[in-house]
């Protein structure tokens, strides 16, 4: 069957749903009610038309598995927009293609890890008290000339170590030659514009200041780095350079993006694991301290982070299995989970108000942060092989796919079924 008809069908839809949102990107747009219905039409007949691929053989296959899990998520999102119902925790987790197996493990890791988490935070104990630092204060600008100038030459040496000696790693030279690297000093959060082709450090979250000087804190810049740069930017660089249909290359959608973050944070721990094993480009950094005491204060960060990260997960996940008035029975389930006994009553409290008055449902807005629980990139490397590991990391960084489709895809290039035009 030649499925190239629909996958042309598909990428006319999504290039109205594209437009739609770049009009609700403004801040004074309403959503246009009638417009919505047309496109929730167009895809209810996409469809309706395309078949059910469960385990695709070749690349149009794949795409069109593909585009039916899309279009069933776009139209199940437009739809919640045009109905003042809450949507079920069930028809959530589909809209944004969360994969079950991610949501169940939440429990377990939390449960598996704690011995580790409360180890690293020990650790850190004993390395805050020694060295207690504070952020630095952005509203002087002499601070924040300080501020910018140490992340600035950081920045430089950083460009300079990848271009020297990791260019042909997957993603580097696509997102150096594509991506206009910036500074910034009032957003606390780094950050990729694909539509700007900029990714910008924050350097407020990568310094920090004691007894009247500014510090950088290598390890904050560095998982900026990987994170927004070899994961967001080069996967957008990448993918905007590939011959996939438009609907494939779409990232103005929710529906994609728990798999954007899964990649994204597996290049923000690869660029701590390339440096690690190159003395040479680590000397060339011209840090501070060694990177030895840099890699392990990062581990022990990212554990409590990891930390931080699944038990918010599991609360949010434990409110909306329930309903709003059975804070109970939510506090008993999240304190199972929770190193501090005052957290969960904290959780609840903080979310007091993020409740359905109608259905008692968790609102939308809280729910859908579950799609970070997916975690397609973490299931996959652990099942590559060490020889094909460079080729499957340019695999999850070409495309903007669901959890599935990313795994689906990575197969197919595994066994040998991607022709080499499309890889």
């Amino acid at each position: 069957m030649d499925f190239r008809p629909l996958i042309s069908q598909g990428d006319q839809v999504f290039s109205l749903i594209e437009k739609r949102n770049a009009h609700l990107d403004h801040p004074d747009a309403i959503i246009n009610p009638e417009d919505t219905q047309r496109i929730i039409d167009q895809l209810n007949r996409l469809i309706s038309s395309l078949p059910d691929i469960q385990s695709p053989q070749n690349v149009d296959e794949l795409l069109t598995a593909e585009l039916k899990r899309r279009a069933v998520g776009e139209k199940e999102e437009l739809s919640s927009q045009l109905s003042s119902e809450v949507p079920t925790l069930e028809e959530t987790l589909a809209i944004y293609n969360i994969p079950p197996q991610d949501i169940n493990s939440l429990p377990e890791w939390l449960h598996k890890n704690k011995p580790a988490v409360v180890s690293a935070n020990q650790r850190l104990i004993e390395e805050h008290i020694t060295h207690r630092q504070v952020k630095v204060f952005m509203g002087s600008s002499e601070l924040k000339s300080q501020a910018e100038t140490l992340v600035l030459n950081a920045l430089i040496s950083l460009k300079s170590v990848l271009r020297n000696h990791f260019l042909k790693l997957p993603g580097v030279s696509d997102f150096l030659d594509n991506y206009h690297i910036v500074i910034d000093s009032i957003e606390t959060r780094a950050y990729t514009n694909w539509i700007a082709n900029v990714m910008a450090i924050t350097s407020i979250g990568c310094t920090r200041m004691f007894h009247k000087s500014v510090y950088l804190v290598p390890e904050k810049l560095l998982a900026q780095f990987g994170h927004e740069g070899l994961g967001h930017s080069a996967n957008h660089a990448i993918t905007a350079s590939s011959s996939f249909p438009y609907f494939i290359k779409s990232a103005f959608t929710n529906v994609n993006s728990s798999t954007k973050e899964s990649v994204a944070q597996y290049f923000e721990q690869k660029i701590f694991d390339i440096l690690k094993d190159n003395p040479t480009a680590t000397s060339e950094l011209k840090l501070d301290e060694s990177f030895e005491t840099i890699y392990k204060r990062y581990q022990d960060a990212l554990i409590l982070q990891q930390y931080w990260k699944h038990l918010g997960l599991y609360a949010t996940l434990t409110l909306a299995r329930s309903r709003a008035g059975e804070e109970q029975k939510q506090h008993q389930e999240i304190s199972k989970y929770s190193i501090e006994p005052r957290w969960p009553s904290g959780f609840i409290n903080r979310n007091r108000n993020n409740w359905d008055k109608l259905t008692g449902r968790l609102l939308p807005r809280v729910t859908k942060e579950l799609i970070y629980a997916a975690d397609p990139v973490g299931r996959i490397m652990k099942s590559t092989p060490d020889k094909h590991r460079t080729d499957v990391e340019r695999f999850i960084l070409t495309g903007l796919w669901t959890p599935a489709g990313l795994e689906q895809w990575v197969k197919l290039n595994l066994e040998g079924k991607v022709p080499p035009v499309v890889s």
